[in-house]
C-alpha cells in the first residue's frame, strides 16, 4: 500500500529521515515510535503529502482517501454535531447535490441521490456522529454546543471525532490521547481495534501501543527499522539487537586493536609493505562499521525557572493531628494547625470551613488558597468548627455530620483533616 526506499526528509538543515526503507501493507496496525524529535511527525506528513522527499522514492495508491487529526483548534459558531459529521465528506459532498437537484426540480436525479444516500449511511450518520462524540467524552447536551464554547482539550476531541468519522482507507494519529481521560482512552483503544483500514500510530502510551497494533517501526538516525509484534514485543527484541550490536561493536573494536599493533609493528618493514597496506584498508572499514553502530547520547537537565504560576493550593508548615474516629473525642495533644484562607472572585461563595476534633486555639495560619479565575469563592473568610464551638447536641452533630460527608479530605504524613465550602457558614 505504502513504499519506503532510501528515502531522505530534511527540515531546514537538519536531516530527520535518511534513507528510509519501508512497506506498509493494507490493513496492517502499526506503531511508530522513537525519540523526541527524531522524525515520527515528518513521517506523517510526507505519507500525507505535505512534504516530498528530497532523495529516495515514496509511492502510494492514487486517490488514496487518508484521515487525520487537524491540529488547529476550531473556532466558530457551527455546532458539534454539525462539524463531526463534516468529517464524512463524502456524504457532505452527497447532500449539497441533494439540495441543488431539489432546487432545480430535477426529481430522477434526486431519486438516485438518494439512494447513493442510503448507500452512504446517511440516515445513520447523525447517530454515528453522535456515538463518536459520547464516546470522546461529550455530554448528550454538547452535539448542539457552538465549537468555541468548549474548552481547547474538548475541541481537540472534536477534532478527533470528526477525523474518526471520516472514511478512510489509512488512518495518521499523532499523539490521540493527549487529551483524553481514561474513558474516553479505553473506547478509543476498542474503535481502533475495530477499524479495518491502515492504521499508523504515533504514541508514548505503551499500553494503548500493546492493545492495537501488530508491528512497530522505530526511527532511528533517519532510519526505519521494523520489528513484528506489539509495543512489549518490541522492546524484548530491541534490547537483544542493542545487545548484538554493542557486542559487535566491541569486537570489532578488539580487531581494530590487534590491526593497529600489526601495522605499528610492521610499518618500517619493506617485507611487510604490502600486508601493512591491506591491513590499514581493512582497519578503515572496520572503524566505519563501528561508527554506523555506536548510539548516540545526550545529557539534560531542569533550568531553574525565571517565573513560576500561581497556584491552586499552596499548602506550608502543615503539621495536622490526627483526626479522631468520632467527632466529639478529641485527642490529647493539640498538634492541629490549619490556615488562613485568601481568596477574590466574583462568584456568591463565602467562606472555607475547617473542621476538627480540637478547640480553635489550637490552629496557626498554615494553608494559603489561590482560587482559579472561573471557579473560586468570592472574599472567602475562614470558620473553624470543633467540638468546642457547636457542643454535642443532635442538631450540632447532625450538621457536622452533613458538611462531613460533602467534606475534602486532606492528608499529612502525620495525619488528616477534611474541609469544604459552604454558602452557609456552620456556626
Amino acid at each position: 500500500m505504502l513504499t519506503l526506499c532510501n528515502a531522505r526528509v530534511r527540515r531546514g538543515p537538519q536531516i530527520l529521515l535518511d534513507e528510509a526503507t519501508a512497506t506498509i501493507f493494507r490493513g496492517e496496525k502499526i506503531g511508530i515510535v522513537g525519540r523526541n524529535g527524531c522524525g515520527k511527525s515528518t513521517l506523517l506528513a510526507l505519507i500525507r503529502g505535505e512534504l516530498t522527499p528530497d532523495a529516495g522514492e515514496y509511492s502510494a495508491p492514487p486517490d488514496l482517501a487518508i484521515g487525520w487529526v487537524a491540529q488547529e483548534l476550531p473556532d466558530s459558531d457551527r455546532p458539534l454535531l454539525e462539524y463531526i459529521l463534516d468529517g464524512d465528506v463524502e456524504l457532505r459532498a452527497v447532500e449539497a447535490q441533494l439540495a441543488r437537484a431539489h432546487e432545480r426540480g430535477e426529481g430522477v436525479l434526486e431519486a438516485s441521490l438518494h439512494a447513493r444516500y442510503e448507500a452512504l449511511g446517511g440516515y445513520a450518520a447523525r447517530s454515528r456522529a453522535a456515538q463518536l462524540a459520547a464516546g470522546l467524552g461529550f455530554d448528550s447536551a454538547d452535539p448542539g454546543r457552538a465549537l468555541r464554547e468548549f474548552s481547547g482539550g474538548l475541541r481537540m476531541r472534536a477534532n478527533l471525532a470528526r477525523a474518526l468519522m471520516h472514511r478512510s482507507e489509512l488512518l495518521l494519529l499523532d499523539e490521540p490521547t493527549n487529551h483524553l481521560d481514561l474513558d474516553a482512552l479505553l473506547w478509543l483503544e476498542e474503535w481502533l481495534r475495530d477499524y479495518r483500514g491502515t492504521l499508523l500510530l504515533v504514541s508514548h502510551d505503551r499500553e494503548f501501543l500493546d492493545a492495537i497494533v501488530g508491528r512497530i517501526l522505530y526511527i532511528e538516525g533517519g532510519r526505519l527499522h521494523a520489528y513484528p509484534g506489539n509495543y512489549s514485543a518490541f522492546e524484548t527484541q530491541h534490547a537483544a539487537h542493542a545487545e548484538r550490536t554493542r557486542a559487535l561493536v566491541a569486537k570489532r573494536r578488539r580487531e581494530a586493536a590487534h590491526i593497529q599493533s600489526f601495522v605499528e609493528r610492521f610499518r618500517a618493514k619493506a617485507s611487510k609493505a604490502r600486508q601493512v597496506q591491506s591491513r590499514l584498508k581493512w582497519l578503515a572499514r572496520l572503524e566505519s562499521i563501528a561508527a554506523v553502530h555506536t548510539e548516540s547520547g545526550f545529557e539534560w537537565e531542569f533550568a531553574p525557572p525565571v517565573k513560576l504560576p500561581r497556584p491552586l493550593v499552596a499548602l506550608a508548615l502543615v503539621d495536622t493531628g490526627r483526626v479522631a474516629p468520632s467527632f466529639f473525642s478529641a485527642p490529647r495533644n493539640c498538634s492541629t494547625r490549619a490556615a488562613g484562607i485568601s481568596a477574590k472572585s466574583n462568584k456568591p461563595f463565602s467562606s472555607l470551613t475547617f473542621f476538627t476534633a480540637e478547640p480553635p486555639d489550637c490552629f496557626a495560619a498554615a494553608i494559603t488558597f489561590f482560587p482559579m479565575a472561573s471557579r473560586c469563592l468570592a472574599g472567602a473568610s475562614i470558620l473553624i468548627s470543633s467540638t468546642s464551638r457547636v457542643g454535642t447536641g443532635n442538631a450540632a452533630a447532625a450538621a457536622l455530620s452533613k458538611a462531613w460527608a460533602n467534606s475534602f479530605r486532606f492528608c499529612s504524613s502525620v495525619g488528616c483533616a477534611r474541609f469544604f465550602f459552604s454558602k452557609n457558614p456552620i456556626a
